[in-house]
């Protein structure tokens, strides 16, 4: 029987690879568009950007694909503290994606700044 390791183990590495990343994120998007489970699309974006050290230009495409895909007014239509934290962590939050302060926890796409 072969020994696993542990899934950071394995994935963190090769996600510190930008070329690797980038086709992880798009399959990320392909497999989104078929299965809409949002909550694993932002676990997997949030790998990405961890292993990338919070690159900018990861966090560009991030919101660009997200944007185009019509994913930004998903999550402002979503509730709970993990989108807060999702947005926050993937630099959304300075890409006008912010909490609404008027209801905790939705999220607000800010056109002007996008």
């Amino acid at each position: 029987m072969k020994a696993s390791i542990p899934f950071e183990d394995y994935l963190m590495p090769k996600l510190k690879d930008p070329g690797y990343a980038d086709e992880y994120i798009d399959v990320a998007l392909e497999t989104y568009d078929e299965d809409q489970n949002l909550d694993a699309l932002l676990f997997i974006l949030q790998s990405v950007v961890h292993a990338q050290n919070e690159d900018k230009k990861v966090i560009e495409k991030i919101y660009w694909a997200l944007k185009k895909r019509g994913i930004l007014p998903l999550l402002k239509d979503s509730s709970g503290p993990r989108y807060k934290y999702a947005l926050e962590y993937l630099g959304l939050s300075s890409q006008g994606v912010t909490a609404d302060s008027s209801a905790p926890h939705h999220f607000v796409v800010n056109e002007a700044s996008a």
